[in-house]
């Protein structure tokens, strides 16, 4: 498993574009790992998991030009979280705001420390969202709730946020954040890689809207694949034998 940990915490892990280079770094020394099966992304410290871009950096930009290449170049990383080969779990070990939502919403998958909030902020700004956050956030969660919260800048507490399917669990308001994420991840990591990148394959295209014949195809293609890999063999000739047992 590859854990990739936002280090900016005097700052609430606010994304500078050094903070954000390092994070595409990260994910391209992995991404071709064939034995990676899993990536989790988190913030350091328990306050942030990104409390969105880095304002006093990103007040520098003037011009159109400058907010369009900035808004390409932030959106390519997040690309390369929606796009990488394994399923990218966001633990949000704190606030995931404005910017940071939209890292959050780039992930597959969110999960939430009881005390951490989630909320696109960019209209309290005067401007809308950038990397592709206010799209990911409108196919979550429909159009009705996602304009409330892109429109009302509302923020939601790791509970109601659960309640709308934006995370998929909440770890206990007493409960170790690291022990939480570790206990959540070990259902995945029982899986062998190639099962993990099919499954994550399947996902994305669905999640860029692939047509029903293109994600039969991808199916079809990952199904044979995984069925002659010795790792199917092992786990049938496994179950077999449990079944046999008196």
């Amino acid at each position: 498993m590859l854990t990739v940990t936002l280090c900016r915490a005097d700052k609430r892990n606010a994304l500078s574009s050094e903070l954000i280079g390092a994070l595409a770094a990260a994910l391209d020394r992995e991404a071709a790992n064939p034995r990676l099966k899993l990536c989790v992304v988190r913030g350091e410290g328990d306050r942030a998991f990104a409390s969105g871009g880095d304002l006093r950096e990103l007040s520098a930009l003037r011009s159109l030009d400058e907010a369009e290449r900035m808004s390409r170049e932030f959106r390519a990383v997040l690309e390369k979280v929606r796009h990488f080969p394994v399923p990218v779990i966001g633990a949000l070990n704190g606030d995931a705001l404005g910017g940071g939502a939209e890292l959050a919403l780039a992930c597959d998958i969110r999960i939430a420390a009881a005390h951490s909030r989630l909320g696109f902020l960019q209209g309290k700004l005067a401007i809308s969202t950038a990397w592709g956050g206010g799209i990911d956030l409108l196919a979550a969660v429909g159009v009705s709730r996602g304009l409330r919260m892109l429109g009302r800048a509302e923020i939601l507490s790791a509970d109601r946020a659960l309640d709308w399917g934006l995370v998929d669990a909440v770890a206990g308001s007493n409960e170790p954040f690291d022990d939480f994420v570790a206990h959540y991840v070990a259902g995945y990591l029982d899986r062998p890689p190639q099962v993990m990148r099919a499954f994550k394959a399947l996902a994305l295209e669905s999640r860029l809207g692939g047509a029903r014949a293109d994600l039969v195809a991808l199916e079809t293609t990952h199904f044979a694949q995984t069925w002659v890999h010795e790792d199917h063999w092992r786990a049938v000739e496994a179950s077999l034998g449990k079944a046999g047992k008196p």
